[in-house]
């Protein structure tokens, strides 16, 4: 599909190619949930300053390519204001 679109833009004075190979790029990295844990373990430094933002471990030797296993935490759902408020 993604060549169809290309194919669209080439008359277009947007390069889409360029854009759609850096996509593809990312999302490989992006689906690679490998990469995920080590980013979640960097955001976990980044706010461990902030005693009232809690972030799940990850389990990393039980994570693979395809799964992230992460400690069970308790709480609300973000969307639950009212569960939120109390």
């Amino acid at each position: 599909m993604s060549n169809k679109i290309a194919l669209y833009f080439d008359n277009q004075s947007f390069d889409f190619r360029k854009f759609n190979d850096h996509f593809q790029l990312s999302l490989v990295k992006e689906l690679d949930f490998q990469n995920e844990v080590v980013n979640c373990e960097r955001a976990r430094s980044c706010f461990r300053d902030y005693p009232h933002l809690y972030m799940p471990v990850p389990h990393i030797w039980k994570s693979s390519k395809r799964a992230i296993v992460m400690e069970f935490v308790r709480g609300h759902r973000i969307d639950d204001i009212e569960s939120i408020k109390e």
